[in-house]
């Protein structure tokens, strides 16, 4: 996923414009599985 999220990122730099901003926080605990499929959880 860190190399898909950097990636994405410098393409989004690359349009450099000053309206879209993007703030990427590093997950390391975190894989495809568990940040992206999590089970909705209802109260």
């Amino acid at each position: 996923m860190e190399v898909d999220a950097n990636l994405m990122y410098e393409k989004i730099d690359h349009l450099h414009n000053k309206n879209i901003t993007a703030y990427l926080d590093y997950l390391p605990g975190e894989n495809h599985a568990t940040f992206g499929h999590r089970p909705y959880l209802t109260p």
